[in-house]
C-alpha cells in the first residue's frame, strides 16, 4: 500500500484564518439529574446539557466538503492550530501546526513544526520533510526526511528516511523500507533496515512475508527479527487472519516462535461475531495460559446498534483475576443529529460499590456538523462530583466557500470518535465496510494495522505517547481517506 498522502483526496485553497478574536461558545453550567444507577439500561437522549447553538451562521459560511484547518480551544482562548495548504491538482503541499503556550495566550500565534510535500508526475507523494522550531536556539531547524521510490504500477517499493545531522550539515541515512508485490497489487513482502545508533552500524531488523486467499483478504503475516550476534534471521512470530462467508474478519491470531523447543506457541487470539446485517457485535481478546495451555479472555468489547444500524452503545469490560469474571469498565453512548452524524459520545465509568456497582458519567464528546457531514465543531465537558458540566475544550474545522457544490462521489462517509482521546478510538463507516485500518505518526512509520472488514473498528493507543497520528482507512469500495487523530 502506498504511504498515506494526507488528505489527498481533498482540494482545496491555502487561507490563513486569524481566530484569536473569535467569540467561543461554552456549555451552560446545568445541574443534571441522572440516575446513574439506571444510566445501563439508557440509551442516548436521556440528557441535553448544551448551547442549541455552539457556532454562528457555520452553514453558510463554511459550507464545503473541504477541510483544510482546525483550532483546539482551552478556556475561550485558543493554544493549537493546524493549517493546509495545497497545489494545483488539489494535493497536499505544506502542513504547518502553530501552537501558543498557556500563560501566553493572548500573544501571536508561531508555527511549532511544518512539513512539506513533494509528488511525481503520477501525484506518488515521493519526499516530505520535517521542520521543526527550536525554542532553546529561537531558529527552525531541518529535522527529518522521507523519500519514496515506485514501481511503474505506482506501487511504493522502496522507502528512506533521514535524520538531519547538525555536524556535517546534511541529511544522514537512518532507515530502509523495502516492499514487494503480487501480480495483483498486494504487499507479500517487507524489509526494514536501520543505523543503530548503539552499535555505530546499519543493519536489518525486521522482515514479513504475506499471504492472501482468493479474495485477497490478508491471511497470515509471518515475521522475522535480525539476530545481530549471529547476523542471521530468526522467527519472531506469525499473524493469522480468518473470515466467514460474508468475508467478516472473524478470528485474528498471534504465534510466538519458542526458540527453546523449535516450536510455533498460539499465545494470542481475537474473535468477532456479526448479526444478520454483518455488523460487529463482539469483540474479545484472550491469552493463552502458559500452564495450563487454556484460553483466558482478557478484555471484551459488545456493541448495540439503533434500527437505522448505526452505533449506539460499545460497553468495555476485562477479566479481573481475583473475582474470576468480566468487569465492566467503560461504556460509550452515541447520539446522532436528524441527518444521521454523530452529535454526542458520552463516555462512562463503572464504579464499583459494595452495596450497588453503577455506570456514572463523565466525559461527553460532542461533535457540530454541517447538513453534508462535515464537523464544524468538536470538543469535551466533564461531569464534576456535583453533576456540572464543566467545559473542557473545543475544535473549530474551517471549510474554504471557494469549493462549495464540488463533487463528493469518491467521499466515503465515517467518523471518528472521540478525537482527541487519551486511550480508544472508534471508526465507524456509514455506507461502505471498512476493509483496513494504517495508523502511523508523524515520521510516516506504520504503527498499528488491522485487517478488519466491518463497518465499526476499534483503535487502542493507551501504549503510544500523546501527539498527532494519521489515520488511513481502506474501504471495501477500494475507496481509501485519511484523517488526523489525536493522543491526549
Amino acid at each position: 500500500m502506498k504511504h498515506p498522502g494526507l488528505f489527498s483526496v481533498l482540494f482545496s485553497v491555502f487561507v490563513i484564518v486569524n481566530l484569536s478574536g473569535q467569540e467561543n461558545s461554552s456549555y451552560l453550567q446545568k445541574k443534571t439529574h441522572v440516575d446513574y444507577y439506571e444510566l445501563d439500561q439508557k440509551l442516548p437522549g436521556f440528557i441535553n446539557h448544551k448551547n442549541e447553538t455552539l457556532l454562528n451562521n457555520t452553514e453558510t459560511i463554511l459550507d464545503s466538503s473541504i477541510y483544510f484547518l482546525f483550532e483546539t480551544n482551552y478556556d475561550s482562548s485558543s493554544i493549537y492550530k493546524d493549517e493546509y495548504e495545497y497545489n494545483a491538482l488539489g494535493l497536499l503541499s505544506k502542513w504547518e501546526f502553530y501552537k501558543r503556550g498557556w500563560q501566553e495566550r493572548e500573544l501571536p500565534w508561531y508555527v511549532y513544526f511544518y512539513i512539506t510535500y513533494e509528488y511525481d508526475d503520477n501525484n506518488n507523494l515521493i519526499e516530505q520533510i520535517y521542520t521543526r522550531w527550536i525554542e532553546s536556539l529561537q531558529e527552525y531547524r531541518l529535522n527529518n526526511k522521507y523519500v519514496a521510490i515506485y514501481n511503474d504500477e505506482d506501487l511504493r517499493i522502496k522507502y528512506d528516511s533521514y535524520k538531519w545531522d547538525l555536524d556535517i550539515s546534511d541529511w544522514f541515512l537512518e532507515g530502509e523500507h523495502f516492499y514487494e508485490y503480487d501480480s495483483l497489487g498486494n504487499n507479500i513482502y517487507y524489509e526494514r533496515w536501520r543505523f543503530d545508533y548503539p552499535w555505530n552500524e546499519y543493519r536489518p531488523t525486521h522482515r514479513y512475508y504475506l499471504e492472501y486467499d482468493g479474495n485477497n483478504n490478508l491471511t497470515q503475516s509471518l515475521r522475522h527479527v535480525w539476530d545481530r550476534e549471529n547476523s542471521l534471521w530468526k522467527n519472531l512470530d506469525i499473524l493469522s487472519y480468518y473470515y466467514d462467508d460474508q468475508q467478516n474478519h472473524v478470528l485474528y491470531t498471534v504465534s510466538y516462535w519458542n526458540k527453546y523447543l523449535e516450536l510455533w506457541w498460539e499465545g494470542k487470539k481475537e474473535e468477532m461475531d456479526y448479526n444478520n446485517d454483518n455488523l460487529k457485535i463482539k469483540r474479545s481478546f484472550f491469552e493463552r495460559d502458559s500452564d495450563t495451555v487454556e484460553w483466558q479472555i482478557i478484555k471484551n468489547f459488545d456493541f448495540d446498534y439503533n434500527n437505522e444500524l448505526r452505533l449506539v452503545k460499545l460497553e468495555k469490560s476485562k477479566w479481573v483475576p481475583d473475582s474470576m469474571r468480566l468487569v465492566n469498565t467503560y461504556v460509550n453512548l452515541y447520539e446522532y443529529d436528524e441527518n444521521g452524524f454523530l452529535k454526542d459520545d458520552f463516555v462512562c465509568y463503572w464504579i464499583i460499590d459494595t452495596v450497588h456497582s453503577h455506570w456514572k458519567m463523565i466525559y461527553n464528546h460532542f461533535y457540530e456538523n454541517d447538513s453534508t457531514g462535515n464537523v464544524l465543531l468538536n470538543g469535551r465537558s466533564s461531569l464534576d462530583s456535583l453533576g456540572f458540566w464543566n467545559f473542557d475544550n473545543k475544535e473549530y474545522h474551517y471549510y474554504s466557500s471557494l469549493t462549495t457544490g464540488m463533487v463528493r462521489e469518491t467521499n466515503t462517509k465515517f467518523i471518528v470518535s472521540p478525537n482527541p482521546s487519551n486511550r480508544i478510538f472508534t471508526v465507524s463507516s456509514y455506507e461502505t465496510k471498512i476493509e483496513k485500518i494504517d495508523l502511523y505518526n508523524l515520521e510516516s512509520v506504520l504503527i498499528y494495522s488491522e485487517i478488519l472488514n466491518s463497518n465499526i473498528g476499534i483503535i487502542d493507543l493507551s501504549i503510544q505517547k500523546p501527539g498527532l497520528y494519521i489515520l488511513q482507512l481502506t474501504f471495501r469500495n477500494g475507496m481509501s481517506q485519511s484523517q488526523i487523530i489525536v493522543k491526549m
